[in-house]
């Protein structure tokens, strides 16, 4: 296993058997080829630069599509490639929680956003929040999806319905206790414990071994064997 992620380019599932994620392995068993071009390794030439590895120096970040070291490499790669920036990390075998941006920007960035803590439009800000307003504004499909998507919900919904387990109820022979069974082997459960079953195959092997008419069987076997026994043999000639 080469590493964690499926060999098959841009999918950046975990890996499951052979270097593929459980959908591409699928495939090669089935015959199909799951990508003829698999996933290069890590450190491999990738374009102009090098695969799952972000070159970064004081210039920028190096843009693995045309060799450009750009500070904003998410948005050159959507405005210079037309490709959003997930589909390049994922094309390129980046994590795709890693930022575009170099660590000098990040930090410039995050300096900004810890200046404006105490800043006028920050006091402006908690003046105007009012989050009784916005709760009492809610209603019972503020949560719902709408539209196409409520739509893809319900379909998704029912068909996980369809596969879901369905409830089943026993209950105990000897006792009447009911209980949910777990499948497939709970399902031929009859009883609810150890002590109820062994009460059951008492019930039952003393009912194996009475008559039709509920005579014991023993019983009648020894009586039978008596009076055989005291009868005469008639004499043959």
């Amino acid at each position: 296993m080469t590493g964690t992620l499926c060999m098959a380019r841009s999918c950046d599932r975990r890996v499951y058997a052979r270097n593929y994620c459980q959908m591409h392995y699928k495939q090669l068993r089935r015959g199909t080829d799951p990508d003829r071009s698999p996933r290069p390794r890590v450190g491999e030439p990738d374009g102009f630069g090098r695969y799952g590895l972000v070159d970064e120096t004081a210039d920028g970040l190096l843009c693995h599509e045309c060799g450009l070291r750009i500070r904003g490499l998410g948005v050159h790669v959507y405005q210079r490639h037309g490709i959003t920036a997930r589909e390049y990390k994922l094309s390129h075998g980046l994590n795709t929680g890693r930022g575009l941006l170099p660590a000098a920007t990040r930090e410039v960035k995050s300096a900004k956003a810890r200046d404006q803590i105490g800043s006028r439009g920050w006091e402006k800000l908690l003046q105007s929040r009012d989050p009784e307003a916005s709760r009492r504004a809610r209603t019972s499909r503020s949560f719902q999806r709408a539209g196409a998507s409520a739509v893809a919900q319900s379909r998704t919904a029912a068909a996980n319905g369809k596969r879901a387990r369905r409830v089943r109820v026993c209950s105990c022979a000897i006792c009447g206790s009911s209980w949910c069974p777990l499948p497939p082997a709970g399902y031929k459960r009859q009883t609810c414990s150890d002590r109820c079953w062994r009460e059951l195959l008492s019930r039952r092997r003393l009912k194996s071994t009475r008559g039709p008419h509920g005579d014991d069987v023993s019983t009648l076997a020894g009586t039978m064997r008596s009076t055989t026994a005291g009868r005469e043999r008639p004499v043959t000639r």
